[in-house]
């Protein structure tokens, strides 16, 4: 199961994805964020750190492929920040990165970090968004007052 914030901070779309995430599940998923793509860059928080996956390993090509459709299709740049704590969805995170790896023009338009934390996750994102981090961004707002 999963939920979608959209402008979850001002410019980024928030997944969560809770209890158990289902194959079935994937397309529809990718569905409604990329039909909320009105802009050539997405910023994307995706907490993957309250899911089992009910899906094997030999469905991960799959799901690679079916990103990769959408990814084109949307004609979008994707910064994906996933927030992750067992070792299970570590491996599945990096499996999903390798076989996107596997395409060039691919590795130009998504790129995806993980995280242990939603305030690292966040920094990331906004570093990629602004070029500054939460940090920054705090003294720059303290300076204008």
């Amino acid at each position: 199961m999963y939920k979608i914030f959209n402008k979850y901070y001002e410019f980024i779309i928030k997944v969560d994805l809770i209890n158990t995430l289902n194959l079935e599940e994937i397309e529809p998923l990718l569905k409604d964020i990329y039909d909320h793509a009105n802009e050539k860059r997405i910023y994307l928080l995706t907490d993957a750190s309250k899911v089992s996956y009910n899906f094997s390993i030999k469905d991960l090509y799959f799901i690679s492929e079916v990103i990769k459709k959408y990814i084109e299709k949307a004609n979008v740049k994707v910064f994906e920040a996933m927030i992750i704590n067992s070792p299970i969805e570590t491996a599945i995170a990096f499996y999903l990165l390798e076989l996107r790896n596997h395409s060039p023009k691919f590795m130009v338009k998504y790129e995806t970090k993980i995280f242990y934390t939603e305030k690292a996750a966040l920094n990331w994102l906004l570093i990629n968004k602004f070029g500054i981090n939460q940090l920054q961004i705090k003294s720059y707002s303290s300076a204008q007052q």
